[in-house]
């Protein structure tokens, strides 16, 4: 009769749920047992999140996708410090001349906007300005632990200053006694210094104010044009 009681008792309670916490009886051994609860699945919290969503760190609701990243869906738990399901949508050279789209996991959304010439170093918090022989266009970046973001190397091996925004501020230097002075691949002003190199004409800019060459130089270029007399210069100067 006993065992008929537990029996019936063990039933009774193993199906009992108060708020999220089901009551069941547990062995302890030597025939004796006693009534315990179990947390089920409503803590921690799982989010099922759709296609085109994540589970953001220390939330408990599923986000859209932003536009520069990759969100699959799936089922999540609740994380104080991992954003779940999303992936940041980047260009990687495969080493052979071809661009491939890889899919690297962001585990710290910090967001920041870089200026133009400034870009996002990978696993740095924050925009740097843009090295030498290189560009950077300026955008809206994720904290991300291998690549670097907003950073373009001048094409054909060609030369740009510190702190530049367009491939067209890419290309040669022309050395002036101590100083030098960049030259672009595009036309900036009008008059311009014009010099080909082989095939390509990579253009110094000009202005009638008294300018030196370069950030930094000694020494001013000057050049007499109909009568007029022009500053040679290049992007690290503000005429």
């Amino acid at each position: 009769m006993r065992m008929f009681v537990l029996f019936l008792f063990v039933m009774i309670f193993n199906i009992y749920d108060v708020y999220g916490d089901t009551v069941y009886i547990e062995n302890v051994g030597n025939g004796c047992s006693h009534i315990a609860t179990m947390t089920a699945l409503f803590e921690p919290n799982v989010h099922v999140c759709a296609t085109g969503y994540y589970l953001p760190a220390n939330t408990d609701i599923c986000e859209i996708c932003p536009s520069w990243a990759v969100c699959d869906g799936g089922i999540y738990t609740f994380n104080e410090n991992i954003n779940q399901g999303i992936l940041i949508k980047a260009k990687v050279n495969n080493g052979c001349g071809k661009i491939l789209r890889a899919l690297t996991p962001i585990f710290e959304l910090n967001e920041h906007n870089c200026s133009a010439g400034y870009y996002m170093p990978m696993n740095y918090d924050g925009c740097v300005v843009c090295p030498a022989n290189s560009y950077c266009s300026g955008g809206t970046y994720m904290f991300n632990k291998i690549i670097d973001q907003g950073i373009e190397s001048c094409p054909n091996n060609w030369y740009s200053p510190m702190g530049m925004s367009s491939v067209a501020q890419c290309g040669r230097i022309l050395h002036v006694g101590e100083d030098i002075v960049y030259l672009r691949n595009v036309k900036k002003t009008t008059p311009s210094l014009n010099i080909k190199v082989g095939d390509d004409i990579f253009y110094g800019n000009m202005t009638v104010n008294d300018v030196y060459m370069h950030n930094g130089a000694m020494h001013k270029l000057k050049i007499r044009f109909n009568d007029t007399t022009y500053s040679v210069y290049d992007d690290t100067v503000e005429p």
